[in-house]
């Protein structure tokens, strides 16, 4: 390919000091068809670069461009009905070598993104009124948690006409999440909009039918009519968020004067160890309840048993959720009855070895239990782990931070 130096030189020998193309072509040593090139060239062109004028056979790739076609079409309806299932440019070519075609995986890449460039989806931009319609959909961040690294789910909802947002995290993607962060985004917004949009979201979505049809959770169609039957509409708008979402907030429908209860309400079993089991992990009731059954409402955070139902009846015991398997939720308050009878299984108690683990309680109980129970036995003043468990009931009506104190006292006075 001839530089630029060069056309400008053919360019001023023919055009500025009028010799014909011929003598050019014998002056520079081209041929005339190289010089009537230059010549037709724009003279501000700082560059030349070769262009192709036809295009270089590829037999196989014309080949595998219909098949390629197909797949892409067939990845529009993957898109929305199963889209685990698209055809990825690797298990295309996978599939062309199966079929016998002998193509490289670079050119299946190649034709892909040239292919999917042509098809790129167009959007038509939307807009919406005050209180119109919002957005709630799951989303992942990673944060760290005492030093430790972790990804967190996250409900995100944003009212799309004044671009209001809420945002909460959850330690689950269930139902229950779902439900709750619904709930206090429209209580942080202070109204309902009128429509709320979903991808799809399985905590929502029991079943996809043609077209815009869905199959309703039951749980989720319970909470949304809550909130539907509440609906009005008023006017008004203005620029910044605040401001915008002030606005909205006319338009909004009025929260539900009783919110629909969030989370799952079973009765449960309290097993002769004091614990009732609920998704693989167990967690503690007071041991009088031990044989008979409770009412436990679960709602991402926590877990609750109730005696006499959920609604009306007695809390008797609250614990965190747990989402691992396999894992206990101690409280050695809830033993203290059982053990004032059976002082023997103090020290081996798995409701206070986890709370000493914890740190629930602090290492100065366990030294002074066993300084107790030494002390005791040399005088003769009877089984220390008795009297250990009579302070531990002190647990039951006072605040674990003032026994921690007075048991701290006693054991520098050597009581």
């Amino acid at each position: 390919m001839y530089g630029v130096a060069l056309r400008d030189q053919v360019r001023a020998w023919v055009l500025v000091e009028g010799h014909s193309q011929r003598s050019a072509a014998k002056e520079f040593e081209i041929s005339r068809d190289s010089v009537a090139r230059l010549l037709a060239e724009p003279a501000e062109g700082r560059d030349r670069r070769y262009q192709r004028h036809r295009p270089r056979p590829a037999p196989i790739r014309e080949a595998v461009v219909p098949l390629i076609d197909a797949w892409l079409q067939e990845n529009e309806r993957l898109q929305r009905w199963a889209p685990k299932q698209r055809w990825t440019a690797q298990r295309m070519w996978g599939e062309l070598r199966r079929q016998g075609v002998e193509v490289a995986a670079s050119t299946v890449r190649e034709v892909v993104r040239a292919r999917r460039e042509q098809r790129k989806p167009a959007f038509v931009p939307l807009t919406f009124g005050p209180g119109e319609r919002a957005e709630v959909d799951f989303g992942h961040a990673v944060v760290a948690v005492q030093g430790e690294v972790r990804e967190v789910p996250f409900l995100a909802g944003r009212l799309r006409s004044s671009g209001a947002m809420f945002l909460e995290c959850f330690p689950t993607e269930r139902q229950e999440a779902f439900l709750l962060g619904q709930r206090h985004a429209f209580e942080f917004w202070g109204g309902v909009p009128r429509s709320v949009v979903y991808d799809n979201l399985k905590p929502a979505v029991a079943r996809i039918l043609r077209g815009h049809r869905r199959t309703e959770q039951e749980a989720f169609a319970h909470f949304r009519s809550v909130y539907l039957d509440q609906q009005r509409t008023m006017a008004g708008r203005d620029r910044p968020i605040a401001a915008l979402l002030a606005e909205e907030q006319t338009h909004l429908g009025p929260l539900p004067a009783y919110p629909p209860e969030i989370g799952e309400v079973r009765e449960v079993l309290v097993r002769s160890t004091g614990r009732v089991h609920f998704q693989t992990n167990e967690y503690a009731a007071p041991v009088r309840y031990a044989g008979s059954r409770l009412t436990l409402k679960a709602d991402p955070f926590h877990v609750r048993l109730y005696a006499g139902g959920a609604l009306g009846g007695e809390l008797v015991a609250e614990h965190p959720r747990l989402y691992g398997r396999y894992q206990v939720a101690d409280d050695f308050r809830h033993y203290v009855p059982l053990l004032l009878e059976k002082p023997f299984a103090v020290p081996f108690a798995s409701a206070l070895r986890h709370a000493l683990a914890t740190g629930e309680l602090p290492p100065s109980w366990e030294a002074y239990r066993q300084e107790l129970v030494v002390r005791r036995a040399a005088h003769g003043e009877g089984d220390g782990n008795r009297e250990f468990a009579r302070i531990l009931q002190l647990c039951l009506t006072h605040p674990l931070e003032q026994v921690t104190a007075a048991l701290e006292l006693a054991a520098v006075g050597g009581r």
